[in-house]
């Protein structure tokens, strides 16, 4: 009788074991399977998205410098208007060296709206970044005035001893002027919504608008 007892007892562990196994295995196996499947999710939302992109940008407008041999592409009614990007490009002062930003300030001296928000500039505090494959300077000179925050953006790349300088001029609103909330003002609610939203995609336009950047080959 003991005998029958504790067969019974070793069967029922040995079943409880391998249900135990079954059990772990298949949670693993929907653990990866659900790991796959958010994957593959997140790289087709992904890819809808870069497609969105790619489609969004062909219809930018496009400035070109023949002479650089420069162009870039952006959106309608995203810089203030006369306030569009430019392209300036002419000879760099001094010599070029491949390590150091070259002194754009002879290129500068072409456009006097861009001169005037250049003149506190330092070359030490620009720093190096790569677009598209070329390494290029950027000077940014951040003001605020009045609720608004005003960035200048200097883009600059030494070709060929000569310099080429992509001005930006962006503003941000403060939202907080739309603050306090009045319950039921539609419009102030909108407005706050616009400026929140403008603010916060102001930073992924301007990225695709520096991966619009393409010389000619």
């Amino acid at each position: 009788m003991a005998n029958q007892k504790g067969v019974a007892m070793l069967f029922i562990i040995m079943m409880v074991s391998f249900i135990a196994v079954i059990a772990i295995a298949g949670y693993f196996l929907m653990s990866q399977y659900l790991d796959q499947t958010n994957q593959l999710q997140s790289q087709q939302i992904n890819q809808k998205s870069d497609q969105f992109k790619v489609s969004q940008v062909a219809s930018w407008n496009e400035m070109v410098n023949n002479e650089a041999g420069f162009s870039l592409k952006y959106p309608n009614n995203f810089f203030d208007a006369g306030h569009q990007p430019k392209i300036l490009f002419g000879d760099c002062i001094g010599d070029v060296l491949v390590d150091n930003c070259p002194n754009i300030t002879n290129v500068i001296d072409k456009d006097q709206d861009v001169k005037v928000n250049y003149q506190n500039h330092n070359l030490l505090s620009a720093k190096k970044i790569i677009i598209n494959n070329n390494q290029y300077c950027l000077d940014n000179i951040q003001e605020a005035s009045m609720g608004h925050i005003y960035n200048y953006y200097y883009y600059f790349v030494a070709k060929n001893q000569k310099c080429l300088v992509v001005y930006f001029a962006t503003s941000q609103t403060s939202c907080e002027n739309y603050l306090p909330l009045e319950a039921g003002n539609v419009e102030q609610i909108q407005n706050y919504n616009d400026c929140v939203a403008k603010n916060k995609n102001q930073p992924d336009v301007l990225n695709q608008i520096i991966s619009t950047f393409n010389f000619a080959q």
